[in-house]
């Protein structure tokens, strides 16, 4: 992107925050903890967040356009049909996941665990047998890193399975939204609530610490206003990654800072108008929920 014309701060704002989608397209680790931590089906989540994925997928490519013609971003040469055929066709092999993923759930074939279990045999035949990348010296290696990784996971869910049931039988929930008045807000004042709960939070903490967290104080709200908790956790799951990649301390931008050797003030330059759009999904999502729930009415009633 910097070769093509496109300036540091804006080209790291998009990568950062482009990232953001990750956590709505299934499969997405923030939605598994949330289905997990509230007894949501995950795979209402995995298809729910697909209508909001895309919406702001539609978002960014608008604002990318913009910017370019604003900035004079001068155009790359069209590539020829036969480039763009082997361009597809290369592209064909890893579009086999999320046909796997939502293909295999919308259509009853798998569960989400399955699903994974289906997609790790997938990468096996990719990148033996197909692309020839990796060897089999190299399996422990990744076996070894992704143990390392599911075993923080777990704990973290453990722990947080153990602390809600400490705040639940103490009732520090219903105390908490007693409190600051948020059971009489109604529907919609518990879903602005959830969203700048989880949103500042977010920009202090680690996502999944704080779906752990906050996800059982606000159970008791969500059940006593008849709020879809799939529509719940698609705005829980923007929430966070907004969060992230907003400053002063979401983890997304010191993530960047490592991986692209820039400076703090650089990489957040270009961030505003990014959040500022996904601020707008959020919103989006509370006035129209069937952006996200259309696709799980689909799929499962």
């Amino acid at each position: 992107m910097l070769k093509a014309g496109y300036s540091d701060p804006f080209t790291l704002a998009l990568i950062i925050n482009s990232s953001d989608i990750a956590f709505l397209i299934p499969p997405s680790i923030g939605m598994i903890i949330y289905g997990v931590i509230s007894g949501t089906s995950i795979g209402e989540l995995f298809i729910a967040g697909i209508g909001p994925g895309l919406l702001i997928l539609l978002m960014f490519s608008a604002y990318c356009v913009t910017y370019a013609i604003i900035k004079k971003v001068p155009t790359e040469p069209k590539c020829t049909w036969r480039d763009r055929a082997k361009a597809v066709q290369m592209a064909l092999w890893p579009l086999g996941f999320p046909v796997i993923i939502v293909g295999g759930i919308y259509g009853g074939i798998f569960s989400p665990t399955e699903a994974a279990a289906a997609c790790v045999l997938y990468a096996v035949l990719l990148e033996f047998v197909v692309f020839r990348s990796l060897k089999m010296n190299d399996i422990y290696a990744i076996a070894k890193s992704t143990g390392l990784i599911t075993a923080v996971v777990f704990i973290l869910v453990a722990v947080g399975n153990g602390f809600s049931w400490i705040i639940s039988f103490a009732q520090i929930p219903q105390a908490i939204l007693e409190a600051v008045g948020v059971n009489e807000a109604g529907p919609t004042g518990v879903l602005i609530a959830i969203c700048i709960a989880f949103f500042v939070a977010c920009m202090f903490v680690d996502p999944i610490v704080v779906i752990l967290v906050l996800t059982p104080i606000f159970t008791p709200a969500i059940e006593a206003t008849g709020l879809d908790p799939v529509l719940v956790g698609i705005l829980i799951t923007l929430q966070v990654a907004i969060g992230s990649a907003t400053p002063p301390f979401g983890c997304d931008i010191f993530t960047a800072i490592a991986i692209f050797k820039r400076p703090y003030l650089e990489v957040i330059k270009g961030t505003p108008p990014f959040i500022f759009m996904l601020i707008l999904a959020a919103v989006l999502l509370i006035m129209f929920p069937q952006i996200a729930l259309f696709l799980r009415d689909v799929a499962f009633r």
